[in-house]
């Protein structure tokens, strides 16, 4: 049983279920539910983190996670359930290296409309789901403004210094508003231009036509 109130519910194979050497059992049928693997395709953010879902199918999908060193991890995810104090089944979205090493988990909780998830047997690691970039908007509150350009400016200087410009991987693509894979003093330029022409002078200015003009 799955929703916005109810904890998620698993069938049990018929037989003997063992579970694996982590302690997860393996699902085979999907409960009368929309809730799947499915659900979590995209790209998930937690920090410097990411973990990017794709060809997900009803129980298991690809995974890549990048760390914040840089270094990456990729494999298969999969529904999976363990069992709780007395014997509740508890969901999990599991995520296994491409030598079946288990990496972590996400605990299944019910909720169908995805916006969080919370990582390992604690859930202290929260990851959220990464919004569609919007050009220039750093901040991510879907307006342009001086602040993005002041974030795209210092992300710069800290490039240019040789340190981690503490940009996520959607704010590194908001900031590359010329496309030429930086983040640069002319990307910052381009983002108080646009503020300017837009929302200041109240121009109907699009990229395209700010970047023609360069």
């Amino acid at each position: 049983y799955a929703g916005q109130s109810g904890e998620p519910h698993f069938h049990r194979n018929t037989g003997a279920p063992k579970p694996n050497a982590d302690g997860f059992y393996e699902v085979r049928t999907l409960p009368d539910t929309s809730l799947s693997t499915k659900n979590i395709e995209g790209v998930w953010n937690s920090g410097k983190e990411s973990v990017t879902f794709s060809d997900c199918s009803l129980l298991q999908g690809s995974f890549k996670k990048t760390n914040a060193d840089g270094t990456t991890a990729e494999g298969i995810v999969k529904m999976e359930y363990s069992l709780e104090q007395g014997n509740k089944q508890q969901g999990w979205w599991n995520l296994y290296t491409k030598d079946g090493k288990f990496l972590m988990g996400f605990k299944l909780d019910g909720s169908v409309q995805l916006a969080d998830l919370y990582a390992g047997q604690d859930g202290k690691q929260h990851y959220v789901r990464a919004a569609q970039t919007v050009t220039g908007d750093l901040t991510g509150d879907s307006i342009v403004s001086v602040e993005d350009a002041q974030m795209t400016l210092k992300a710069y200087t800290q490039r240019i210094a040789g340190n981690d410009m503490g940009l996520t991987d959607v704010q590194r693509a908001a900031a590359d508003v010329d496309g030429n894979g930086e983040v640069s003093v002319e990307d910052a330029q381009y983002i108080l231009r646009y503020y300017t022409e837009k929302s200041v002078a109240g121009k109907d200015i699009t990229w395209n036509d700010l970047l023609q003009k360069k």
